[in-house]
């Protein structure tokens, strides 16, 4: 078994030594949008029966260890859900042995974060000479998003909606890390010069624009 003290136990007069698992080391943390998922070292310890985690917010004090669920001696990754984005979480695991608990690991932190939302390029290049045509807008989500998420934006530029492009949603549902949004171009049939739409992000509940304050634009050149 792990290394450690050797505290004694006396069952009907004989003492049998129950050594408690060795400290767990190697843990990281890795923040996501309104969770972090933690990683340890595999200490090979056959008896190991469970693990625990304990957390603390900013530099308030540790809550109860807590059992996760379904872990035993192969058991290196847990992710802790439920957390609020923004703020600053301490975290430490530790072993058990049936009744016996090993020392805590060494403390990780972490910073749950909403997804910010960018567009995958800066410019999309279109053309009316062809007739009707759609131009593909990529979208990016960092971290990504564990459930769906309305994203909104707004349209702007010289280009006009229902002449030169149909008209937009001015939201798109994303999911996971990316998404796109299809811009249908129209031909008006006026000979005119080059027109551009830009595309910008607006604020919205569950993400953050590109750079956090200042959306990031792309455009279709129509």
């Amino acid at each position: 078994m792990g290394g450690g003290a050797d505290p004694s136990e006396t069952n009907n007069g004989f003492s049998v030594n129950v050594v408690p698992p060795s400290k767990a080391t190697g843990l990281s943390a890795v923040a996501g949008n309104g969770e972090v998922s933690l990683s340890w070292s595999d200490p090979g310890n056959s008896d190991i029966s469970g693990w625990q985690v304990q957390q603390k917010e900013g530099t308030g004090s540790y809550g109860s260890w807590t059992a996760i669920s379904g872990s035993g001696a192969s058991t290196t990754s847990h992710t802790v859900t439920g957390l609020s984005n923004g703020t600053v979480y301490t975290f430490r695991i530790r072993a058990v042995a049936g009744t016996v608990n090993g020392a805590a690991s060494a403390e990780v932190t972490a910073t749950p974060l909403a997804p910010v939302v960018e567009f995958s390029a800066a410019s999309y290049d279109g053309s009316e000479a062809a007739g009707s045509g759609t131009v593909t807008v990529g979208l990016s989500a960092t971290p990504a998003f564990s459930t769906s998420t309305t994203v909104s934006y707004s349209v702007r530029g010289t280009a006009s909606s229902g002449t030169d492009f149909t008209a937009l949603a001015g939201a798109v549902s994303m999911t996971g890390g990316g998404g796109s949004l299809a811009v249908s171009i129209l031909d008006d049939r006026v000979d005119e010069e080059a027109e551009t739409m830009v595309l910008h992000l607006e604020a919205g509940s569950g993400y953050n624009g590109s750079h956090g304050v200042q959306p990031q634009e792309g455009g279709a050149e129509l």
